[in-house]
């Protein structure tokens, strides 16, 4: 009879530590679900940020590439000092155009042609960085359009 209690506690003791575990990993495994979910929409968002990111510095690419066109169109027209002398600016420096040493120095020195206050210090900057041969490049298309 003894035997038949402790057999009983036993088993009851069996249930209910196994009625303990499975709760136990089914928790876990709802913890697990949870924890995946929350990381993809991590993820999700993350991707959201960077896509935005990327759209952003597409626009201000574009609006700079017109900022560019502008400035070159009127630098062409060859009578607005200031677009003569941002465009040489530009590229003396590379900002939203490739670094030209060339192109800055042939339009630096229009810019200083036509009077603007700012070339001259440019013109300087741009003669301590370039080379010789592209400096007398800029100075042979100067002197083949005049």
């Amino acid at each position: 009879m003894h035997i038949a209690i402790v057999v009983i506690i036993v088993a009851s003791f069996l249930l209910v530590l196994w009625a303990i575990m499975s709760n136990i990993i089914s928790y876990n495994e709802f913890n697990k679900a949870r924890n995946n979910k929350v990381k993809k929409e991590k993820i999700r968002q993350e991707q959201e940020r960077k896509q935005e990111k990327i759209r952003k510095e597409q626009e201000q690419l574009r609006m700079q590439q017109n900022y560019i066109r502008e400035l070159l169109s009127k630098a062409q027209e060859g009578i607005d000092h200031k677009a003569i002398y941002e465009l040489a600016r530009l590229y003396y420096e590379g900002e939203g155009i490739e670094q030209n040493y060339v192109e800055a120095f042939y339009w630096v020195y229009k810019a200083e042609v036509l009077g603007n206050p700012l070339a001259p210090k440019l013109r300087k900057n741009i003669e301590k960085v370039a080379s010789e041969i592209q400096k007398k490049v800029a100075q042979k298309r100067l002197t083949e359009e005049n």
